[in-house]
């Protein structure tokens, strides 16, 4: 022992240390299932786990949630199991979910103590914060903050971002050519219209540093899928090159060096009552009267819901952007079909803008079909049991993590039917109007009491996009429709593998 090196050692203790860890997760683990079984309780069916890691090996990397509605054809609409030492319920009945998620009180709305919640929420803001956090408090000032500044609006504050934001995007594309990849184009402009919103800021599409930011971000959000297993078990981030490790530190880097720096230069800008954005409306609500100083228990928590809103209003606005504009490349006849209604209604001396929405709704039904299609997020972000309760009559202790399976819902043929086709014309009436349905709002934004405060922009962002796009280019890849593999990356919010763009312009436009 004396000859080993220190280095040798070090690997030593750590294999130790893991052995250990290792055992006495697997004990936990076992004692938790006896306990939980040996109660005299109805608990939802399902399989039973492998030690230490339960069901994990059961769910298909590449899609875990089509493996758990597979699963739900022999368990039932509603089973359970172990996620590493987690007890987890699968919801995959829309009205199940309802049942569970839509229910007055507030028994269903706090989030897991895994990952993503642990170290980049740290528990905090609206979407990623537990029950006991200040959760109400904080959704309900978003939600007013959004409608002051007036999301959903054809004009308004928030209207002017999005177009100013809009006609910047379109200079950039034209700036770098024919073809490329616009998912980076895609994520900053979501990023600067939250930014603007919050803190009355944007940056330049060539900034590398601020996109660097954003890449990091879009990573987290790959790593963050409750079934990868750096989320389940939290021990890992002690060992050497782990997801783990990476997802901490790009956490700590996103807040630290970039949301934190942008948040002071705001407050140490602020011109009291100017009520400009979030920040503002959050000062003059919260602030000293006279000088605007946030207390610390204030500030700390503005932080954390910068933190949060950047991401919750960036990273799946983008991965749903990314799937619809896939969506009209694949079908050119859907494309050509939006060209046509924007001739039509909008005509070709000006691009589309908000006011033209509700005069676009075979473009709207695209959006739905393509939300439904494409689901950026294959599982609703995860829910925890505040306390013991039960669901479609099966008992769910408290901590349970419950999660919706969206993909279920939308590919359900007796809510939707011909699942598997691309049909826009589903969420259209006889009569052409826009046909709008909850489930398809619940598939993409969530469901229940901790729905996404912000889909209303989101679908806003989407919809400027693709007209803007579509006014000005035919949109094309590479080998044609009959390449396009809508095959998702795996993730919280799911994106489309990376592929670049024809940019073909329209003889029509200006």
């Amino acid at each position: 022992m004396k000859q080993l090196k220190h280095r040798d050692l070090s690997v030593l203790r750590f294999l130790l240390r893991f052995c250990l860890v290792t055992l006495v997760s697997s004990l936990t683990a076992f004692y938790a299932k006896k306990k939980l079984f040996g109660r005299k309780k109805k608990y939802p069916p399902g399989p039973w786990g492998l030690p230490v890691v339960g069901i994990l090996p059961f769910l298909d990397a590449g899609n875990p949630a089509s493996k758990v509605l597979e699963l739900s054809k022999t368990y039932g609409p509603v089973f359970g199991g172990y996620l590493g030492g987690l007890y987890t319920v699968f919801l995959n009945d829309y009205d199940i979910i309802m049942e569970a998620f839509g229910r007055k009180n507030d028994v269903m709305s706090d989030r897991p103590q895994i990952l993503p919640f642990i170290h980049y929420s740290r528990g905090q803001g609206v979407a990623g914060s537990f029950y006991h956090n200040n959760w109400k408090e904080n959704r309900k000032f978003v939600m007013t903050s959004l409608n002051k500044f007036g999301v959903g609006k054809p004009v308004g504050h928030i209207a002017d971002i999005l177009e100013t934001e809009i006609d910047y995007f379109l200079r950039d594309i034209d700036r770098r050519g024919k073809e490329h990849d616009i998912g980076g184009m895609v994520m900053m402009f979501s990023g600067n219209v939250m930014l603007q919103f919050m803190l009355g800021i944007r940056f330049d599409y060539s900034d590398t540093e601020t996109q660097s930011y954003l890449d990091k971000l879009a990573e987290l959000f790959a790593l963050a899928d409750p079934a990868n297993p750096c989320v389940l078990f939290d021990f890992l981030r002690h060992l050497p090159y782990t997801s783990n490790r990476r997802f901490i530190g790009y956490c700590d880097e996103i807040m630290s060096e970039f949301t934190e720096v942008q948040l002071q230069k705001k407050l140490d800008a602020l011109q009291m009552n100017r009520n400009s954005g979030l920040v503002d409306y959050y000062v003059s609500k919260f602030g000293d009267k006279e000088t605007g100083e946030l207390s610390p228990a204030h500030s700390k928590n503005l932080q954390h819901l910068v933190n949060d809103l950047l991401a919750a209003g960036t990273d799946t606005t983008t991965a749903n952007t990314l799937w619809l504009l896939l969506c009209v490349i694949k079908y050119p006849e859907v494309q050509r079909n939006i060209q046509a209604e924007i001739d039509s209604v909008v005509g070709t001396a000006r691009p589309p803008r908000l006011a033209d929405r509700e005069r676009l709704p075979y473009t709207e039904a695209v959006g739905c079909e393509s939300r439904r299609y494409c689901l950026a997020g294959p599982f609703s972000v995860p829910h925890s049991a505040t306390t013991d309760t039960d669901i479609h009559g099966y008992f769910v202790p408290k901590g349970s993590m419950v999660i919706a399976n969206a993909w279920a819902v939308s590919r359900n043929p007796e809510l939707f039917p011909d699942p598997e086709q691309f049909k826009p014309e589903r969420f259209l009436t006889k009569d052409g109007k826009l046909k709008l349905d909850e489930k398809v709002l619940g598939v993409t934004f969530g469901f229940g009491r901790r729905t996404c405060a912000g889909r209303h922009l989101a679908t806003a962002e989407m919809f400027l996009i693709l007209t803007n796009l579509l006014y000005e280019y035919n949109l094309k890849i590479e080998g044609g429709p009959d390449s396009v593999k809508l095959v998702p990356e795996r993730g919280l919010a799911t994106r489309p593998h990376p592929y670049k763009i024809i940019f073909e312009p329209r003889n029509n436009s200006l």
